[in-house]
């Protein structure tokens, strides 16, 4: 097997739009009926899909 190099989870909190969020999970039940993901990796997605869709909106920063 391959060694793969983990990569540190950004510091910054990451923002994503309620399309967003949908879009993925349509990707993710599109990909999950294909077989193409484990039951595992699909609920772990779904979960973190959940959490942004339930997250407040981050206002914009003004400068």
């Amino acid at each position: 097997m391959r060694d793969v190099e983990r990569t540190e989870l950004p510091t910054e909190p990451v923002a994503f739009s309620k399309n967003q969020v949908a879009g993925r999970l349509r990707q993710l039940d599109l990909l999950f009926d294909e077989w193409l993901l484990t039951d595992d990796f699909y609920c772990r997605k779904v979960a973190q899909c959940e959490v942004f869709n339930s997250a407040e909106p981050v206002a914009a920063k003004k400068k």
